[in-house]
């Protein structure tokens, strides 16, 4: 059991160093470290990250969320932990998608978009290409 308190403390301190005041943060202190995509969300609400990438093959992705919300409060949202890890080089681009799974012919609330590269050496790289909301989840 304190193995897991010591290893929740320090992803909740890893995550609040990581993610400033943006809603979407990547951790890449450099091209040769493994990378990290860290997202926002509240599944309360219904929605949840999917993701889809043109040449799946070049990584895995392991991702798991930390609640954000104080004890006890109801409908707090959750960090959204992406770690990537290289299968075999090359250069692919990576889509998050928030949405609804049941929604179907909606578009999603929120995608993002990165090109994820992986060398040689299976080292990650991510660049970020663009963060787009839909305007209906703008104006709620």
């Amino acid at each position: 059991m304190k193995k897991y308190i010591f290893l929740l403390a320090g992803l909740v301190i890893a995550g609040g160093i990581f993610m400033g005041c943006n809603s979407t943060n990547v951790s890449n202190l450099n091209k040769y470290d493994d990378a990290d995509i860290i997202l926002q969300g509240n599944r309360t609400t219904g929605y949840t990250w999917g993701w889809s990438a043109d040449d799946p093959e070049l990584f895995t992705i392991e991702h798991f969320s930390l609640y954000r919300g104080d004890q006890g409060l109801v409908g707090a949202g959750e960090n959204n932990y992406f770690y990537l890890k290289g299968q075999k080089a090359g250069t692919t681009l990576l889509t998050f998608y928030y949405s609804r799974s049941w929604e179907k012919g909606i578009d999603p609330a929120q995608t993002i978009r990165y090109q994820v590269t992986v060398d040689e050496d299976l080292k990650v790289s991510i660049e970020k290409l663009s963060d787009t909301e839909t305007l209906q989840d703008s104006a709620e």
